[in-house]
């Protein structure tokens, strides 16, 4: 019994340690284009684009800290246009 035991832990160590870590392409895209780029996109209503690796990965601090705050995305996750917009919610 005590022989399976320690395979299958290694196994499983290794597919968890696998399957957490991320890539741009394997999901932190997909994140940002669904909860951030609505607002975060060239001549949006935030302040800095985040449609790229480059825009993402120059803005990681400010992303971890306001995602772990529970700063962003603001909940529920919208973009609010700003009063005197086109399409202002006033409109």
């Amino acid at each position: 019994m005590n022989k399976f035991l320690l395979p299958a832990f290694i196994v499983f160590t290794f597919q968890c340690s696998y399957a957490q870590t991320p890539t741009w392409g394997s999901g932190i895209a997909c994140l940002l284009y669904t909860h951030c780029t609505p607002c975060h996109h060239d001549n949006g209503v935030a302040p800095f684009s985040l449609t790229t690796y480059a825009d993402a990965y120059s803005h990681m601090a400010v992303i971890h800290s306001d995602v772990n705050n529970h700063i962003m995305p603001p909940y529920p996750a919208m973009c609010v246009k700003l009063r005197g917009q086109k399409g202002d919610i006033n409109d």
